[in-house]
């Protein structure tokens, strides 16, 4: 059967087997469910390490790590380029 995103979300089993993981989500007014890693290895496991980044959340960080200085950055931003 087709279940809707709410229904996976609710299911005993998937709440069971600990699938989702809740994290804080800027601009929600709670934690937000996210899928854990689907397989877990004893010697290596695998983790959620931090949210999704919001659309251009990186984008300063990323220009200056490939050379662009803050007034360059900004001069952007100001232009409508970033």
């Amino acid at each position: 059967p087709m279940h809707s995103t709410q229904e996976v979300l609710d299911d005993p089993h998937v709440q069971a087997m600990g699938y989702l993981r809740r994290v804080p989500f800027p601009g929600t007014p709670h934690d937000v469910p996210i899928i854990e890693t689907p397989f877990r290895l004893s010697a290596t496991p695998g983790e959620i390490r931090r949210r999704a980044p919001l659309l251009g959340e990186h984008t300063d960080e990323i220009l200056g790590e490939i050379g662009y200085t803050q007034t360059q950055v900004t001069d952007l931003r100001n232009r409508g380029v970033v």
